[in-house]
């Protein structure tokens, strides 16, 4: 197995021997880990079979004091972590890293996933598998990191609630949150999106999931919020009429109207 640590890594089957091997002795463990860094962990990390073999890595527990694994996969990986999280098996590793990692090997990498401004949020949000990080984020975090999701997805909220991906952030961070969370979005639906006139809950009626986002909305706002996206949407009726998803929502606030008053 020396020296072929990596060739078995990436196979389909060696990578089942590789994990069953991390369950001995440390010293076994250390010659795997090794092999595995000394090659580049940016390619086996999105390997298919090798990613089993660092999700297994980062589960173990090590005699004090323990090897700084970390620190070198964080120091390879510099600069790369928002790709990797965009990745499909990439995704699980970063995932499986918030999991099991302590917190200051963490930050690291959450630096790069929000603290890299919108673009590259934006990225990461509407990817296939970066959404899942996101998510993971919104629904396990810490309270800061966790707020500095809420803050991308609200500053850009039609952005991310008009497309497929995005949308499914937007829905976990409000069902994750309380109403703090909930009177921001309705604010912000309230408000003009980046370079537009109009109010965004406008706009987000005429699409799929957009119109999906304010029927979440309208059964947990309360009266006066109820109040304030309603006539955000009075001057546009016509325009609302003339599509299925806007006339699904002039439905729902009448029906709101009629059951509550407003």
């Amino acid at each position: 197995m020396r020296s072929r640590v990596v060739e078995l890594a990436t196979n389909c089957y060696g990578c089942h021997v590789l994990q069953k091997a991390l369950d001995c002795e440390e010293d076994i463990r250390l010659l795997i880990v090794s092999e595995l860094l000394l090659g580049d962990p940016a390619l086996t990390l999105v390997n298919k079979h090798a990613s089993h073999v660092w999700s297994k890595i980062m589960e173990l527990s090590w005699t004090p004091p323990a090897p700084p694994i970390f620190a070198y996969v964080n120091k390879s990986l510099k600069g790369k972590w928002a790709s990797l999280a965009c990745h499909e098996t990439g995704s699980l590793v970063v995932q499986h890293a918030f999991e099991n990692l302590e917190e200051s090997a963490k930050d690291g990498i959450i630096d790069e996933l929000l603290n890299q401004g919108s673009v590259v949020f934006g990225e990461i949000a509407k990817n296939q598998w970066g959404s899942y990080c996101i998510q993971h984020i919104l629904e396990h975090g810490s309270p800061k990191h966790r707020q500095m999701c809420l803050d991308h997805l609200i500053a850009d909220l039609l952005d991310y609630a008009t497309n497929e991906q995005g949308f499914k952030s937007v829905t976990k961070a409000f069902k994750e949150t309380g109403p703090e969370t909930l009177a921001r979005i309705v604010k912000r639906m309230c408000e003009p999106a980046r370079g537009g006139r109009r109010a965004m809950i406008v706009d987000l009626a005429l699409s799929v999931t957009g119109s999906q986002l304010i029927a979440n909305v309208l059964p947990q706002a309360d009266k006066d919020q109820r109040t304030m996206l309603y006539e955000c949407i009075r001057g546009h009726i016509v325009t609302l009429r003339g599509c299925k998803t806007g006339s699904k929502v002039i439905w729902l606030f009448d029906r709101m109207r009629a059951y509550y008053g407003y």
